[in-house]
C-alpha cells in the first residue's frame, strides 16, 4: 500500500468515529422526559399513571392475577418483584424512554413509558 492509501483509510476511520459519537450522544428524548409518564395497565385497563421525572417511589400492585412491585427512580422504571413463575419481567432491563415497556404476562401487567412529545428517531415520507 502507498502512503496515500493510509491517509484515505485514516480519514474514513475518523469520519466513522465522528459519526458514531455524534449519533450516540444524549438524544432529544432526555429533554422530553419532563413530559413522560409511566402508565401501568392491568388486564388491558389503566391501573395508575405517574410522572417519570420527580417521582421516586415503589408501587405495589395486587390483583386477582398476582402481585408486582414497580420502582420509579431517577427517571427510570424497573419491576423489582413479581410472584409469577418465570420471573422474566423482573429480569428485564430498566426502561427510561418513551415507547419502552415491561410486561408480566402471567399477571397481565404492562408498564409503559409514554411521552406527550414524540421521541421518534426518524420520520420517513
Amino acid at each position: 500500500m502507498k502512503k496515500g492509501d493510509y491517509v484515505v483509510i485514516l480519514a474514513i476511520i475518523l469520519i466513522a468515529v465522528g459519526i458514531f459519537f455524534e449519533t450516540n450522544k444524549k438524544n432529544i428524548s432526555d429533554k422530553n422526559k419532563n413530559n413522560s409518564f409511566v402508565i401501568i395497565n392491568v388486564d388491558g385497563k389503566e391501573y395508575s399513571k405517574y410522572k417519570l421525572l420527580g417521582t421516586d417511589e415503589k408501587i405495589n400492585i395486587k390483583t386477582k392475577y398476582g402481585e408486582n412491585t414497580i420502582e420509579i427512580k431517577k427517571g427510570k422504571v424497573n419491576m423489582t418483584h413479581s410472584d409469577c413463575k418465570d420471573q422474566l419481567c423482573v429480569e428485564m432491563n430498566e426502561i427510561s424512554k418513551s415507547g419502552e415497556s415491561i410486561i408480566c404476562l402471567p399477571n397481565r401487567t404492562v408498564v409503559t413509558i409514554k411521552s406527550i412529545n414524540n421521541d421518534l428517531d426518524v420520520v420517513l415520507h
